[in-house]
């Protein structure tokens, strides 16, 4: 669904305003704002993790419910760290857009 959102943008502008249509912008947005959701989660993972040390609770409530939602993109350790899969890390580093990772 985010692709698709970017190259919609991507083929209006092209359209409206004939702004070029180049596919490696569509690809980079859509890495940009897969990036802003999963910093998102983290941050609620971050939140989950802290509510359930509180507690003195061995896991994180609803790790798996985060991990479903990021499944092949990445996973959270039992601790709430983040790690992106290799392939999807790697399309990261190509674009320049480790910056808007806490990774």
């Amino acid at each position: 669904m985010i692709t698709w959102k970017f190259i919609l943008i991507a083929f209006t502008k092209a359209d409206i305003i004939k702004e070029a249509f180049l596919p490696e912008q569509v690809w980079k947005g859509a890495i940009r704002r897969l990036i802003s959701r999963v910093e998102r989660l983290k941050m609620q993972v971050r939140v989950a993790n802290t509510i359930a040390m509180s507690k003195d609770l061995e896991n994180i409530p609803g790790l798996a419910s985060y991990n479903k939602q990021v499944a092949g993109l990445g996973a959270f350790s039992e601790s709430g760290i983040f790690r992106y899969s290799d392939t999807l890390w790697n399309e990261i580093k190509k674009h320049d857009l480790t910056k808007y990772s806490s990774a």
